[in-house]
């Protein structure tokens, strides 16, 4: 029976030995079946598998030049480069390739720049202001949101018409705005892409903001709790692509709990844990082609 940990092993091996050239192996997206096995629940079966994979093409193949593995989310919590040698991490933080590839951070603001983009929505205008994400007496960030960026973006830049094509992700705070906005104007936005986010509006007690922020108007506060706008106003053409850090157990409960409301309303819903983050913004997926379909 053939050993499927030792393919490229072999392969590399049959191409040395025609062309009399070690090879060099390019593995791109190492991690997405990582991604697959922890949410789809056959981790160690994957771990086992990927750790003799890996010691058999890039530790002891003779015919091995160089190897280079390309991913988004690093998985080191299982050792599957233990057995490795001579390993160089190289990370979106690093300075290292920093010019070679992708953007530099100069090109990135020029670019910005020329498209007249160098601000970006901020729902609560500093930083020590919080909007609570709607119109309240202390402002109108959903006002501000759903109307004057929109209608900005639809002047000024070639968008598509379509709600199906409209997105808006935040990440924390940002990521309950999400979830509050979007259900509550299925005619402008498809989808929403919320990371660690919350399950309602939060600046001190319910009662506190109720009075501070909605003129004592109870009602007018509860509209805006995700749960109840998806449950009143979203739609089953919006669909909800959500994550969050392994580590930060709260976030993952608030997302079980906005997903199974979304499920309810009809969306399309996608979750992803991402393994060893916490609360942080790494935690948000770079690519949603990680995300496994629910």
């Amino acid at each position: 029976m053939l050993d499927a940990t030792l393919s490229l092993y072999y392969l590399s091996g049959f191409l040395y030995k025609y062309y009399g050239k070690k090879v060099i192996i390019l593995l791109d997206e190492y991690d997405t079946p990582m991604q697959e096995a922890f949410v789809d629940g056959y981790w160690e079966q994957l771990v086992t598998f990927t750790r003799s994979l890996f010691n058999a093409t890039f530790k002891t193949n003779p015919a091995l030049e160089r190897g280079i593995m390309t991913g988004i989310t690093r998985v080191s919590k299982e050792s599957i480069f233990s057995d490795l040698n001579n390993l160089k991490v190289v990370t979106t933080t690093s300075n290292e390739y920093a010019a070679s590839f992708g953007f530099t951070e100069q090109e990135v603001f020029s670019a910005l720049e020329s498209f007249g983009l160098e601000n970006v929505p901020d729902q609560n205008g500093e930083a020590t202001h919080n909007s609570l994400c709607a119109d309240t007496t202390q402002g109108n960030a959903e006002t501000y949101l759903t109307t004057d960026v929109v209608n900005w973006a639809k002047k000024m830049l070639p968008v598509a018409k379509s709600a199906r094509m409209w997105a808006m992700g935040g990440f924390s705070q940002g990521g309950t705005c999400t979830t509050q906005l979007v259900p509550r104007h299925p005619e402008i936005y498809g989808a929403m892409l919320p990371v660690d986010g919350e399950l309602k509006p939060t600046n001190g007690s319910v009662a506190k903001m109720v009075q501070e922020y909605f003129a004592g108007d109870r009602k007018a506060y509860d509209e805006q709790v995700p749960v109840n706008a998806i449950a009143s106003s979203g739609t089953s053409e919006q669909a909800l692509f959500t994550g969050a850090g392994e580590r930060d157990k709260e976030s993952i409960s608030n997302m079980r709990t906005i997903a199974a409301a979304a499920r309810k309303a009809g969306m399309e819903v996608t979750e992803l844990i991402v393994p060893g983050a916490g609360h942080i913004f790494f935690a948000c997926p770079a690519n949603f082609s990680l995300l496994a379909s629910t």
